[in-house]
């Protein structure tokens, strides 16, 4: 088990993961949670979970597998803010709500 903090990275369980050297140009404010052999590719802002994972784009949590339960419906989306997910249950497909 491994647990890391070290200024603006982290590492949360898991085992072999890595966040890229000190160098605040890369890998800054990302964090690994868990999972095994994950690396942050030096990208700012990038959020693991998983196995085997290598970041590829910043501002973005990257996962082997994504599961939404209980997400809003239709009937709801006009209280949700932009940008919030939904399903509809007339299409059973998930919406951005713009």
């Amino acid at each position: 088990m491994l647990n890391i903090t070290q200024g603006i990275r982290s590492i949360t369980g898991g085992g072999v993961d890595r966040v890229r050297d000190m160098d605040m140009r890369t890998g800054a404010y990302s964090s690994i949670l868990g999972g095994y052999n994950n690396n942050d590719h030096g990208l700012h802002y990038a959020g693991i979970f998983g196995c085997n994972i290598t970041a590829v784009a910043s501002c973005a949590f990257h996962a082997n597998n994504f599961v939404a339960q209980n997400m809003p419906t239709q009937a709801v989306v006009a209280g949700l803010p932009s940008g919030a997910l939904y399903f509809c249950t007339t299409t059973n497909a998930v919406y951005r709500k713009p």
